[in-house]
């Protein structure tokens, strides 16, 4: 019994945030109509790093983290969030990694939208990752809401005025949807997903490795290693 909670428990947390049944055979969204597959393609091409993605570490890192991921997703929280994996890989490899953000808010998180459309009027006024932080501290403690948004603008030193504006108008409304529609047709369905210089990643996967019941699985830290040593030739 208590080797089964276990493996619940992996299942869960490995797997993310998912998009529903109902969404994925179409029901109506801001996004387009997904087709019938939670699975990703057999060759998947992730966009090339842009000026107009979220970056965060070195620019010139061997290693290259992009996520796509969901503020109200409580899995994508405990990723990137404190003491999560992404915060223990930035400690350990530091100038070695470049972390990319994309957003895909799923469509039944009534929350993901919002909070994405918060993290880039903070970007307008140069302070994306500062307010990313705040967002997931917030989602972790169901605290997500228009009201919190504009107390995390004002606790980073934002232009109170100018984030609120930004906010009620919807201005970054389009940008969000259309992050979220090229996920889509990535082949993205759920939160966290990320790709490690090139290789999948489903799920909130734990730093080191870990047991399931089909064998041991590579952490984040073994992934990370082998993608140091396949870009210096090793």
């Amino acid at each position: 019994m208590k080797k089964y909670l276990i493996l619940l428990f992996l299942f869960f947390v490995l797997a993310g945030c998912g998009a529903r049944d109902s969404e994925v055979a179409g029901e109506k969204t801001d996004y387009q109509t997904l087709p019938q597959t939670k699975e990703l393609p057999v060759e998947v091409v992730v966009p090339e790093v842009t000026n107009e993605d979220h970056i965060r570490g070195n620019m010139y890192a061997p290693v290259t983290i992009i996520i796509y991921s969901d503020f109200e997703c409580l899995f994508c929280a405990s990723f990137e969030g404190k003491d999560g994996s992404i915060e223990k890989a930035k400690k350990e490899f530091g100038s070695s990694l470049r972390f990319v953000f994309r957003h895909y808010p799923l469509a039944f998180h009534a929350q993901a939208k919002p909070a994405a459309e918060a993290g880039e009027c903070a970007a307008e006024q140069g302070k994306f990752w500062e307010m990313h932080d705040l967002l997931f501290a917030d989602s972790a403690a169901n605290k997500l809401s228009n009201e919190q948004f504009k107390q995390d603008a004002a606790l980073l030193g934002l232009d109170e005025e100018k984030f609120s504006e930004c906010l009620t108008s919807g201005k970054f409304y389009e940008k969000v949807v259309e992050a979220a529609n090229k996920a889509a047709e990535l082949g993205v369905r759920g939160t966290p997903n990320a790709f490690v210089n090139g290789r999948h990643v489903i799920g909130a996967i734990p730093y080191e490795d870990y047991e399931t019941e089909y064998g041991r699985e590579d952490g984040l830290q073994t992934i990370i290693k082998q993608a140091l040593s396949e870009a210096s030739g090793g």
